[in-house]
């Protein structure tokens, strides 16, 4: 059966072999079903999304205004390394900010419950984020819920990380809920050698991490933890438990990859970190394509259903087959035969 499996995906990965999409089309954003909709840097819809979005948004704008991008490593973003145009910074249109002031960028990750309050409020146009949005975030400061368009387009997964040195390579999901419910609070009470409690990080009310650890793990940790285990960025938790031998914390996927992939100058946290099995199952790309890893989650491309025509254009695009070559490009999972919009 494994063998089988890695047959599928081997055949899955083949099928999205990374190629550049087709630069033809107008500048309306009007598109044939496997052309990216074209655009200026003054008419390309505003972009925003997760944090680790960021590289999909990146690619998103690159193909779409036909500029030639690398990955590279930047500073100044909670990633790695992300895609951005070839040549000086200073050559770079405005759809990339290299400065703060000036003109409002076309592209920004403010973070999944900052975007979709971005997309309700009418000041971004398509979003790429790690969940679907919530009653709130849809009523904005309204009085009445905002009508979205919110459609999968790659997978990702929650995923729970711990110090390098830590012996613990596996949880079992009700361990984890011991643990964050605080009934278990030692490691070597979930199959380490070390006795000293273990130190429960929570990322921030909002976020698509906690949205994830909300809905696979538990609504709300025992005491919602003290103040100090309350981590703002995605970054600051891989720092975190990078630095702490005795720190347990969660992330999504996609980000973590990025890091153990990327573990280079300037941060080189990869280096620090490991991801840890769930119920005995590892997060690999085999594992959450298939689904055998228990904490998936698709990916969404959102905008309002009020969308003008060039929004919609390119909203629908990701979910042509060059759109999911342009998932398979970010580093994503590509998703196939997904639910229909709705």
């Amino acid at each position: 059966m494994r063998q089988a499996a890695l047959r599928a995906v081997a055949g899955l990965a083949a099928s999205f072999a990374i190629l550049a999409a087709p630069l033809a089309g107008g500048q309306d954003g009007t598109q044939n079903a496997t052309t990216i909709p074209r655009f200026t840097s003054e008419t390309l819809p505003r972009l925003d999304g997760s944090t680790s979005a960021e590289p999909v948004l990146a690619l998103l704008a690159c193909r779409s205004l036909g500029v030639g991008c690398d990955w590279r490593a930047l500073s100044g973003v909670e990633l790695p390394r992300s895609p951005r145009p070839r040549g000086p910074v200073e050559a770079w249109p405005p759809v990339f900010p290299v400065a703060p002031g000036g003109a409002a960028p076309r592209l920004m990750t403010r973070g999944t419950h900052g975007a979709y309050g971005a997309l309700v409020a009418g000041q971004a146009d398509l979003i790429v984020v790690a969940r679907e949005p919530t009653g709130d975030e849809l009523r904005g400061g309204g009085a009445g819920p905002v009508a979205l368009r919110v459609t999968p387009v790659a997978w990702d997964a929650l995923v729970f990380v711990v110090n390098r040195t830590n012996p613990v390579a596996t949880l079992t999901l009700d361990q984890v809920r011991d643990i964050y419910g605080g009934r278990a609070r030692r490691w070597i009470d979930v199959g380490g050698r070390s006795s000293e409690p273990v130190r429960a990080l929570l990322r921030d009310p909002g976020s698509g991490s906690a949205e994830l650890f909300a809905k696979h793990v538990m609504p709300s940790p025992a005491g919602q933890l003290a103040s100090d285990r309350l981590i703002m960025t995605m970054m600051g938790l891989i720092d975190a438990v990078g630095s702490r031998a005795d720190d347990l914390g969660y992330t999504v996927y996609y980000y973590a990859k990025m890091f153990l992939k990327g573990a280079e100058p300037p941060r080189g946290y990869g280096a620090h970190f490991k991801m840890i099995a769930i119920d005995g199952v590892a997060p690999t790309d085999e594992a959450i394509a298939t689904g055998a890893y228990r904490l998936r989650e698709p990916v969404y491309a959102v905008i309002r259903q009020d969308a003008p025509p060039p929004v919609v254009a390119l909203h629908d695009w990701l979910s042509t087959p060059d759109g999911q070559r342009l998932v398979v490009e970010s580093g994503y999972l590509p998703v196939r035969g997904a639910a229909q919009p709705r």
